[in-house]
């Protein structure tokens, strides 16, 4: 932009040439007086270089930007107007936690609201991300993989993501779960003495998933259901070695809304899930919600976790919901939580299987 001459009032002509030079050094001494009083050693401050390096990406936690004031306006950009209102956010603050579902996750604050950011979130996590959980059941029964139903002693967890690209739009999941089942005839390990249980199924799903925009998300999985244990191959039966299993694909797309909530819908195009009755069937679409509602401050909270699966020919066939409440009681472990809830398995077409658990949860 050019610079607009400085408009001065016309000084009367002199009309001899030595009172012009009188009248100028004067001028000068005038003003070199009061020039010097605005450098003086006391005052002086060498200009900052606003250049500053970017900070780290990965070890540097997000802020969020106050609203400015109309009162705020400030004038000289070298003076910076520090504001107590400013807030720094994590990435796992401590109401918040990852299981049964993992996810980059939303970052929420007073001034972002349902997840308004335009591209993909950027916060303060590093490229590998999970958490580990173990559930104690000491009621309850489930169906195994290969039909036979058992009762669950207790079951842990490992859920594990992995960036792909810088902004973490891009990334592996996988998610893994061990069951452990109460001792019985024929279902015992005399060596583990009182704390006798046998191993009894190993879950694991893993796939790839992208947040192409905004909250938007789509993602494609594998997963596979195993049996450890009283396996049963048509009339063969065993206690002790394993035989059966539910295997297949999916993919699924996802809303995420407020800052741990989402709603999907999917399709599984092959293989088989396990029904309540002990026989499989071939799914089909399904729908998944997760919901966690604040009740009287952050750190206490309950939880929804459901699916609703439809077989192949359309007719929903299996609702499973965990459903629970969830605290951080220790101020000086944030990241410590605990759990108490009941995990259901509805067959539509036959009968309800429920287990009631308490767990702990730590993510990393």
């Amino acid at each position: 932009m050019p610079v607009m001459p400085i408009m001065r009032p016309k000084k009367p002509k002199c009309k001899h040439a030595i009172h012009r030079v009188v009248i100028g050094l004067a001028l000068m001494v005038l003003t070199g007086n009061g020039a010097s009083g605005q450098f003086t050693h006391g005052n002086f401050q060498k200009p900052r270089n606003n250049q500053s390096p970017l900070p780290d990406f990965w070890t540097n936690t997000p802020q969020l930007v106050p609203k400015i004031e109309p009162g705020q306006v400030n004038s000289d950009p070298t003076v910076q107007i520090e504001n107590p209102e400013i807030q720094q956010v994590g990435f796992y603050p401590p109401q918040r936690s990852l299981f049964p579902d993992t996810s980059p996750g939303r970052l929420a604050g007073e001034e972002w609201e349902n997840s308004v950011e335009d591209g993909p979130v950027r916060n303060a996590i590093p490229m590998v991300w999970g958490g580990v959980g173990a559930r104690i059941i000491p009621v309850g029964q489930k169906m195994a993989p290969n039909g036979v139903g058992f009762d669950p002693l207790f079951s842990l967890d490992l859920e594990l993501n992995i960036a792909l690209c810088h902004d973490r739009s891009v990334y592996l999941f996988s998610a893994t779960r061990f069951w452990g089942q109460k001792a019985a005839p024929n279902i015992t390990n005399s060596s583990q003495g009182p704390f006798d249980f046998s191993k009894r199924e190993f879950d694991l799903t893993v796939g790839a998933a992208w947040n192409y925009w905004r909250t938007l998300e789509i993602r494609g999985f594998v997963y596979s259901y195993n049996n450890l244990n009283r396996g049963r191959n048509d009339s063969e039966f065993s206690a002790s070695r394993p035989y059966g299993y539910n295997d297949g694909g999916a993919v699924e797309h996802r809303w995420y809304y407020f800052d741990s909530c989402f709603a999907g819908v999917g399709y599984a195009p092959t293989k088989e899930l396990i029904g309540n009755n002990g026989l499989t069937f071939k799914p089909g679409w399904f729908l998944t919600s997760s919901i966690w509602a604040p009740l009287w401050n952050e750190k206490n909270q309950l939880y929804w976790n459901a699916s609703l699966i439809g077989e192949n020919t359309g007719t929903a066939r299996m609702l499973y919901c965990d459903i629970g409440y969830a605290c951080v009681p220790f101020a000086r472990m944030p990241r410590l939580e605990f759990r108490t809830g009941t995990e259901v398995w509805c067959d539509l077409s036959y009968n309800t299987l429920a287990t009631y658990y308490l767990g702990l949860d730590i993510p990393f």
